[in-house]
């Protein structure tokens, strides 16, 4: 029984560094980069943009989202998640810090909400890792997105009445996504619905100041 033990050891071993070695390898490299993200409406005509800056060492990263009223900080250290938000919009006086400047007019102050944390293993935070988006079917040659060379990938599938159309730029190299377009529409006339876009702007390879994950502001 000991020997029995002893080879199901040793044929168990090399399967299990096959599996860490698997997971390692499945690891985004350490990349800093911008993203702009565009929100498209159809039935009411509308659309929003946002930047995105991301700094990430493959497992800890740092999320911050800018846009015209809202912007928001999520900072993952390995363990948990920091979510902040800072509110830029106009609002009622009563309700913003103001004071009087020199000329006598009054001013707004944006309004950062408090931190907010919370446990989240790191197979849980795929949701937020938008650039580690995976393809769906074959990839041919895409466009140069950031100055990088692009594998591109192309999926429609149903959904009921809709139609989801997912078009999809992966850095040839290192499989971080540099452009997405997620359209929906309404069948059977295919009515536009709506379309987010991702556009990475720049981005850079290497590694990544670990204070990235401890701060928020």
């Amino acid at each position: 029984m000991r020997t029995r033990g002893i080879v199901a050891a040793s044929l168990a071993f090399p399967l299990l560094l096959a599996v860490v070695a698997c997971r390692r390898a499945d690891r985004f490299p350490a990349f800093s980069g911008i993203w702009s993200k565009i929100d498209e409406n159809g039935l009411v005509d509308s659309s929003t943009q946002r930047m995105i800056h991301v700094a990430s060492d493959g497992r800890r990263f740092r999320i911050v989202t800018q846009g015209n009223d809202l912007d928001e900080i999520q900072v993952y250290d390995g363990k948990q998640l920091i979510t902040q938000r800072l509110l830029n919009d106009n609002l009622d006086e009563m309700d913003v810090a103001d004071s009087t400047d020199t000329t006598g007019a009054r001013r707004a102050y944006p309004i950062k909400s408090l931190p907010e944390s919370q446990n989240m293993p790191e197979g849980e935070t795929r949701s937020l890792r938008f650039w580690e988006t995976r393809p769906l079917g074959w990839s041919i040659r895409g466009d140069v997105v950031a100055s990088r060379p692009t594998k591109f990938y192309h999926d429609e599938r149903k959904d009921g009445t809709r139609l989801i159309r997912t078009q999809l730029w992966r850095d040839s190299s290192t499989g971080v996504m540099l452009r997405m377009s997620v359209s929906v529409y309404l069948l059977p006339m295919k009515v536009f619905i709506t379309r987010t876009t991702y556009t990475c702007l720049q981005i850079h390879y290497g590694d990544v100041d670990p204070g990235e994950f401890t701060r928020l502001w």
